[in-house]
């Protein structure tokens, strides 16, 4: 499912789980990438998504999918990604919002 695989991109920018106390938090795995880096794949996927979801369709109307199950797949496939990034888009505006309402 794409957003199970979304997530653990989103979780590999982390480098893996949170540091327990007492360990040393600022190390980094070599293979770690930035947030800014997984967010821009996962909104090419999204987008990749989309596409193929549009072509599909096209495809099933012009006769060329024999199966409708192809075509219906393909589409909610690019509607739950979809969702998914819409809602953590909300998220980290919410989150950033609650920071600009603290008080320094």
């Amino acid at each position: 499912m794409p957003t199970i695989d979304m997530l653990d991109r989103l979780r590999a920018t982390q480098g893996g789980p949170l540091p327990l106390r007492g360990t040393d938090a600022s190390r980094k795995p070599e293979d770690a990438r930035s947030f800014a880096d997984t967010l821009k794949d996962v909104v090419q996927d999204i987008n990749r998504q989309q596409v193929e979801s549009g072509e599909t369709s096209l495809r099933f109307m012009a006769g060329e999918v024999e199966h409708v199950h192809e075509a219906m797949i393909a589409m909610q496939k690019a509607k739950t990604s979809f969702e998914f990034m819409v809602e953590v888009r909300n998220k980290l505006l919410e989150g950033y919002k609650e920071i600009m309402r603290m008080q320094v």
